[in-house]
């Protein structure tokens, strides 16, 4: 929590505003491919090495994370800090800076609701692919592996997709065209139907990482700098802690409508929340405003 919450405030100072976009494409490219390696890596370790030594290894690579981080020599500038300041009216400092913007507001709404019924879809969807559509193992693990390799994809190339059409466009845009593709694995078969799962399990790993660049690069480019951690960390709340209530909503649905019912709503429901941005002013625009543009609210 604490890293996920930091890097996000250190990188304008890393890298600049300017290149916001292309630091956070190639950050989501890197933690795409990890999630698609880490795991089968740690199989071949299980297998090979042992259970115990491989969570020796996950400590000896939590070092060298740490390692690399220490190397880094770019100083950020330190908010400026005095007597009066308070740990409470900091956070509604930086609640009301992320409730005060439509656009960001619009934005994060969208994504807690994504982030709610993606909960929903997490919590039935192995046992649909198991159980429902009679995949063997390796078939689901290749079935979800094709997510990341769309996420991979989305990185290599979003920053002259988001260039060409717009970073306000992409914000909203992206998941009516992308999103809808998770659907299709409701069609997911030990037969040919399963490459048209895959096909949408793909194009929907595109749209999420596309758009996680395009709206996490405007957070990032419109928040001054003494509010980049309180941003972040109030933007995090919200939409990780949807993640959790989802899932119990999708255990009760499998139990009341079946696996197949609770994964239509689970599926249908992120292209639901996309009409949050869609009804914003986004929907109107091309680009957004950068550099901190945003006037911050008044306690």
């Amino acid at each position: 929590m604490f890293f996920d919450v930091s890097y996000q405030a250190y990188l304008p100072a890393l890298v600049g505003r300017e290149k916001l976009l292309e630091g956070n494409a190639k950050l989501q490219g890197v933690q795409s491919s990890a999630q698609i390696a880490g795991p089968s890596l740690a199989g071949v370790l299980v297998q090979f090495v042992g259970a115990a030594s491989t969570v020796l290894v996950t400590g000896l690579g939590y070092l060298t994370s740490a390692l690399c981080l220490w190397r880094i020599r770019t100083v950020e500038t330190r908010p400026e800090r005095t007597a009066q300041d308070r740990l409470v009216p900091q956070m509604l400092e930086g609640l009301r800076f992320v409730v005060s913007d439509r656009p960001l507001r619009s934005i994060v709404a969208c994504t807690a609701t994504s982030n709610f019924f993606g909960g929903v879809t997490q919590a039935v969807q192995v046992l649909f692919l198991t159980r429902t559509a009679g995949l063997k193992p390796a078939e689901v693990g290749v079935l979800l592996a094709v997510s990341g390799i769309g996420g991979i994809a989305a990185a290599l190339c979003a920053g002259p997709i988001v260039r060409r059409i717009g970073q306000a466009r992409s914000i909203w845009l992206v998941p009516v065209l992308f999103w809808p593709g998770e659907i299709l694995i409701l069609s997911a078969a030990p037969d040919w139907r399963m490459g048209i799962a895959g096909l949408g399990m793909a194009a929907f790993g595109f749209g999420v990482i596309l758009y996680n660049i395009a709206q996490v690069s405007y957070r990032q480019a419109i928040t001054p700098d003494r509010l980049l951690g309180r941003m972040n960390a109030s933007v995090r709340f919200v939409v990780w802690g949807a993640l959790p209530l989802g899932g119990l909503l999708g255990g009760g649905l499998g139990e009341w409508l079946g696996l197949t019912g609770a994964l239509w709503i689970g599926t249908v429901g992120p292209i639901a929340g996309a009409l949050w941005v869609i009804c914003s002013p986004l929907r109107r625009m091309r680009d957004l405003p950068t550099g901190g543009e945003i006037a911050v609210p008044a306690p």
